[in-house]
Protein backbone atom coordinates (compact mmCIF):
# COMPACT_ATOMS: atom_id res chain seq x y z
CA UNK A 1 0.00 0.00 0.00
CA UNK A 2 1.33 3.44 -0.93
CA UNK A 3 2.13 5.75 1.96
CA UNK A 4 -0.09 8.78 2.44
CA UNK A 5 1.05 12.29 1.70
CA UNK A 6 1.47 12.98 5.44
CA UNK A 7 3.42 9.76 5.99
CA UNK A 8 5.76 10.57 3.10
CA UNK A 9 6.39 14.07 4.44
CA UNK A 10 6.93 12.81 8.01
CA UNK A 11 9.35 10.10 6.81
CA UNK A 12 11.31 12.54 4.63
CA UNK A 13 11.75 14.88 7.57
CA UNK A 14 12.87 12.09 9.89
CA UNK A 15 15.74 10.80 7.74
CA UNK A 16 19.15 12.39 8.26
CA UNK A 17 21.11 14.01 5.45
CA UNK A 18 24.77 14.89 5.34
CA UNK A 19 27.26 15.92 2.74
CA UNK A 20 25.85 15.54 -0.74
CA UNK A 21 24.59 11.99 -0.23
CA UNK A 22 21.22 11.32 -1.86
CA UNK A 23 21.50 7.53 -1.59
CA UNK A 24 18.34 7.35 0.56
CA UNK A 25 16.15 8.37 -2.39
CA UNK A 26 18.41 7.21 -5.22
CA UNK A 27 18.89 3.62 -4.03
CA UNK A 28 15.19 3.18 -3.33
CA UNK A 29 14.34 4.37 -6.85
CA UNK A 30 12.47 7.38 -5.53
CA UNK A 31 14.72 9.72 -7.48
CA UNK A 32 16.65 9.21 -10.68
CA UNK A 33 19.57 11.32 -11.74
CA UNK A 34 20.23 11.46 -15.46
CA UNK A 35 23.87 11.27 -16.43
CA UNK A 36 25.76 13.80 -18.47
CA UNK A 37 27.51 13.11 -21.75
CA UNK A 38 30.77 14.24 -20.11
CA UNK A 39 32.69 13.17 -17.02
CA UNK A 40 33.65 15.78 -14.43
CA UNK A 41 36.23 13.42 -12.98
CA UNK A 42 37.92 12.70 -16.32
CA UNK A 43 38.06 16.36 -17.31
CA UNK A 44 39.44 17.52 -13.96
CA UNK A 45 41.98 14.69 -13.72
CA UNK A 46 43.26 15.53 -17.20
CA UNK A 47 44.56 18.83 -15.78
CA UNK A 48 46.32 17.35 -12.74
CA UNK A 49 49.55 16.69 -14.63
CA UNK A 50 49.71 20.33 -15.77
CA UNK A 51 48.75 22.23 -12.63
CA UNK A 52 49.64 22.57 -8.98
CA UNK A 53 46.51 24.50 -7.98
CA UNK A 54 42.82 23.56 -7.84
CA UNK A 55 39.76 25.33 -6.43
CA UNK A 56 36.58 23.34 -5.66
CA UNK A 57 33.75 25.77 -4.95
CA UNK A 58 30.60 24.47 -3.26
CA UNK A 59 32.25 21.18 -2.38
CA UNK A 60 29.20 19.74 -0.60
CA UNK A 61 30.45 17.06 1.74
CA UNK A 62 33.71 16.75 -0.16
CA UNK A 63 32.64 13.44 -1.72
CA UNK A 64 33.63 14.32 -5.28
CA UNK A 65 36.78 16.20 -4.31
CA UNK A 66 38.02 13.41 -2.06
CA UNK A 67 37.37 10.88 -4.84
CA UNK A 68 39.91 12.73 -7.00
CA UNK A 69 42.85 12.09 -4.67
CA UNK A 70 45.72 12.55 -4.92
CA UNK A 71 44.95 16.23 -5.43
CA UNK A 72 47.20 19.00 -6.75
CA UNK A 73 49.59 20.43 -4.16
CA UNK A 74 47.53 23.58 -3.61
CA UNK A 75 43.91 22.42 -3.50
CA UNK A 76 41.30 24.68 -1.95
CA UNK A 77 37.62 24.03 -1.27
CA UNK A 78 34.66 26.12 -0.13
CA UNK A 79 31.20 25.24 1.16
CA UNK A 80 28.55 27.66 2.39
CA UNK A 81 25.90 25.13 3.51
CA UNK A 82 26.78 24.84 7.19
CA UNK A 83 25.68 21.20 7.72
CA UNK A 84 28.11 20.11 5.00
CA UNK A 85 31.10 21.90 6.45
CA UNK A 86 31.92 19.30 9.10
CA UNK A 87 31.33 16.45 6.65
CA UNK A 88 33.71 18.03 4.13
CA UNK A 89 36.18 18.93 6.87
CA UNK A 90 36.65 15.23 7.52
CA UNK A 91 37.44 14.56 3.85
CA UNK A 92 39.41 17.51 2.52
CA UNK A 93 42.11 19.97 3.50
CA UNK A 94 41.80 23.61 4.42
CA UNK A 95 43.00 27.12 3.77
CA UNK A 96 45.21 28.38 6.55
CA UNK A 97 46.05 32.01 7.35
CA UNK A 98 49.20 32.61 9.32
CA UNK A 99 48.53 36.25 10.21
CA UNK A 100 45.50 38.51 10.49
CA UNK A 101 46.74 40.71 7.65
CA UNK A 102 46.58 37.79 5.23
CA UNK A 103 43.02 37.04 6.38
CA UNK A 104 41.94 40.68 5.92
CA UNK A 105 43.59 40.78 2.50
CA UNK A 106 41.70 37.63 1.50
CA UNK A 107 38.35 39.09 2.58
CA UNK A 108 39.03 42.35 0.75
CA UNK A 109 40.12 40.48 -2.40
CA UNK A 110 36.92 38.39 -2.46
CA UNK A 111 34.24 40.91 -1.44
CA UNK A 112 31.26 38.58 -1.93
CA UNK A 113 32.40 36.39 0.97
CA UNK A 114 31.46 39.10 3.48
CA UNK A 115 29.71 41.76 1.42
CA UNK A 116 29.84 44.51 4.03
CA UNK A 117 33.34 43.71 5.26
CA UNK A 118 35.51 46.44 6.72
CA UNK A 119 38.09 45.86 9.44
CA UNK A 120 36.33 48.47 11.57
CA UNK A 121 32.93 46.79 11.31
CA UNK A 122 34.37 43.32 12.08
CA UNK A 123 37.00 44.41 14.59
CA UNK A 124 35.69 42.12 17.36
CA UNK A 125 35.65 39.05 15.08
CA UNK A 126 39.07 39.90 13.65
CA UNK A 127 40.55 40.22 17.12
CA UNK A 128 39.08 36.81 17.99
CA UNK A 129 40.66 35.27 14.86
CA UNK A 130 43.91 37.08 15.59
CA UNK A 131 43.97 35.48 19.04
CA UNK A 132 43.47 32.05 17.46
CA UNK A 133 46.43 32.73 15.17
CA UNK A 134 48.52 33.84 18.14
CA UNK A 135 47.63 30.70 20.09
CA UNK A 136 47.95 28.01 17.42
CA UNK A 137 50.00 29.70 14.73
CA UNK A 138 47.26 29.77 12.10
CA UNK A 139 43.54 30.21 11.42
CA UNK A 140 41.97 27.46 9.36
CA UNK A 141 38.91 27.88 7.14
CA UNK A 142 37.29 26.36 4.10
CA UNK A 143 37.73 28.18 0.87
CA UNK A 144 33.01 27.80 -3.73
CA UNK A 145 32.55 25.48 -6.84
CA UNK A 146 32.57 26.58 -10.41
CA UNK A 147 33.68 24.31 -13.15
CA UNK A 148 36.00 26.63 -15.02
CA UNK A 149 39.02 25.56 -17.00
CA UNK A 150 41.49 28.31 -17.73
CA UNK A 151 44.11 27.73 -20.37
CA UNK A 152 46.93 30.10 -21.12
CA UNK A 153 47.44 30.54 -24.85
Amino acid sequence: MEKSYSEQIREALSVGFKGWDFSYILESGRMKEEGFDWSYEKIVRSYFTRTTTMLDMGTGGGEVLSSLMPLPQKTYATESYVPNVEVARNKISFIRFYDIGAFVYYLKAIPWLVEDFTPEKYDKQLKYIHQIIQNQGYYQTLAHRFFIIAKKS
